[in-house]
């Protein structure tokens, strides 16, 4: 199945579930045998289209040189709103019987344990650094006792800047993981290549500065992409973005010009315009009045800014 068809596939099963019941009380155990097996077996092809889905979204962002989603924006909306607000509720349902599920607190339970003696450590997770760890110390092993004919090539100055890359302080491959999986592809009914290219090439670097944890870069971007899209579409929304200057050559209008033109063609995406330009004015011009002790940025504002800027250019690019 293509994209939309599995949307669509997960709209349709999940109305028809919902016919019965609302799920959040459902126990499977409560119902006639046919009827337990009837929403189980639906639920169960739900969680399974949609792991697709999900995969799909993330494939987006991780392997798409711009994340764009280019199906159907109905279909995506109802997955979203309708369907992930249920996804644990539905999995449970679909596995363990009823709404509840069960937790990792009742499995340790039934053997006398609790998380907090399980864990033994309050030290952070981090499962992807520990594998980058152990496959440097792995080569080191293989390149001094056995170097297989592959890697002959590789001379120890090669070896020692793997390590100075896996041990420096902002190789922190656990949080980029997951910084992606907090970010969903932009939607248009456009390809990646009908879209302009600054606009392509600014969409990649917002993205990939959140990634990295680049909170300041992303707010700055930001602004710059929507700036450049409210001057790009001017002429299709209807108004001018530009204005001679003294010396009668044509410059853009400002910011908070092509925003009031744009928010009153636009409505729906006036105040996510608002934010953005006032993010990337906390970045790039910060008043002498604020304490500059503190980053203007924080990891919840910036993905709170790539998500207006993902609402503006959607409405923007339709």
């Amino acid at each position: 199945m293509d994209i939309n068809h599995l949307l669509a596939f997960v709209r349709q099963e999940l109305k028809e579930v919902l016919k019965i019941s609302s799920l959040e009380d459902l126990d499977l155990s409560s119902l006639e045998e046919g009827q337990a097996e009837l929403i189980k077996g639906k639920l169960l092809r739900i969680d399974h289209a949609a792991r697709k889905v999900r995969n799909y979204l993330q494939g987006g962002v991780a392997n798409s040189e711009v994340p764009l989603f280019s199906g159907s924006k109905s279909l995506l909306t109802y997955f979203e709103n309708e369907y992930q607000p249920r996804a644990d509720v539905i999995r449970n349902i679909a596995i363990f019987g009823d709404a509840k599920g069960v937790t990792l607190e009742d499995l340790l339970a039934e053997s006398g344990l609790t998380l907090g003696e399980l864990s033994g450590s309050s030290k952070k997770s981090t499962p992807i650094l520990d594998a980058f760890d152990l496959a440097t110390e792995r080569l080191e092993d293989l390149l001094d006792y056995d170097p297989p004919e592959h890697l002959e090539y590789m001379a120890d100055e090669e070896l020692v800047a793997l390590k100075e890359l896996v041990s420096a302080k902002f190789f922190e491959p656990d949080e980029w993981h997951a910084n992606m999986k907090e970010l969903k592809p932009v939607v248009s009914s456009r390809r990646s290549d009908m879209l302009p290219y600054h606009v392509r090439v600014r969409i990649k670097e917002i993205y990939r500065s959140f990634i990295f944890g680049n909170w300041q870069s992303v707010a700055a971007m930001s602004r710059g992409v929507v700036e450049y899209a409210l001057i790009d579409r001017a002429g299709s929304l209807g108004y001018e973005a530009y204005e001679n200057d003294r010396s009668g050559k044509g410059r853009p209008k400002s910011l908070r010009y092509l925003i009031g033109h744009a928010g009153e063609i636009l409505p729906h995406v006036a105040t996510d315009m608002d934010a953005i330009r006032e993010y990337g004015n906390e970045v790039m011009h910060p008043e002498k009045t604020k304490k500059m002790r503190t980053l203007p940025l924080s990891r919840k504002q910036a993905i709170d800014c790539i998500d207006r800027v993902k609402r503006v250019l959607e409405a923007v690019y339709s």
